[in-house]
């Protein structure tokens, strides 16, 4: 925050940036090498459920909670696109689990194979985003509110 306000501040985000590029690429490769690409053969159904329960689910919560909030069908696809995926900190969240006896290794790997799916398919999601929606889409109408004085 000190940084931030100071003229140095650009200067430091440029040096920095490549740092954060490193850093997200020793991520994945980490990631990637905890899973155990047998489960995908082994267990193909099962990486489904959940890759589905992953994308599927959280996707649909968030459309529906921001199609409630009467925004468009572009933010709502943009805000189900961006969560239907597992975050890095889901995986911190299945290791710790599993090194406490919570969750046992086969369940870790189906989360871990499923979330790289997720990750893997998110960029896909929101290539197909201008084809699905427009994002000045106008708001459905909102249902025509009754009186109440229908049969009287």
């Amino acid at each position: 925050m000190v940084v931030n306000g100071s003229p140095l501040s650009h200067r430091v985000a440029a040096n920095a940036l490549p740092f954060k590029d490193a850093f997200a690429v020793l991520f994945f490769v980490s990631v990637g090498m905890l899973l155990n690409p047998a489960i995908l053969a082994e267990q193909p159904g099962r990486v489904l459920l959940v890759f589905g329960l992953i994308v599927l689910v959280k996707a649909g919560v968030a459309a529906a909670l921001v199609l409630a909030l009467r925004q468009s069908l572009h933010t709502a696809l943009t805000v189900a696109f961006g969560l239907a995926q597992i975050g890095e900190f889901s995986f911190i969240l299945a290791a710790l689990a599993g090194s406490y006896g919570f969750m046992d290794r086969e369940v870790q790997n189906l989360i871990l194979a499923a979330g790289i799916l997720s990750i893997a398919l998110n960029p896909l999601l929101f290539r197909l985003l201008p084809r699905l929606a427009r994002p000045q889409e106008p708001l459905p109408a909102p249902p025509a509110a009754s009186g109440g004085h229908e049969g009287h």
